[in-house]
């Protein structure tokens, strides 16, 4: 679960969660559960995962500011 919650990765999982999602006409929450339940995840894993995946504050990235 470590690697899921990466802050590195969080953002990259999201991208790719979305893309999933609009391309098989499902939802965020059902494309992310659907791969973590192959990961054989228990189900409040699964929630803690797709929670931090679906907040896009990337807080990794908060400090970095626009020039």
């Amino acid at each position: 679960i470590d690697y899921l919650l990466d802050p590195l990765e969080v953002e990259a999982f999201h991208i790719g969660t979305r893309a999933q999602a609009s391309l098989s006409n499902k939802t965020f929450e059902d494309v992310a559960n659907e791969y973590l339940t192959q990961l054989g995840l228990p189900a409040d894993q699964r929630q803690k995962v797709v929670s931090t995946w679906q907040d896009t504050s990337f807080d990794l990235f908060s400090s970095v500011k626009e020039l």
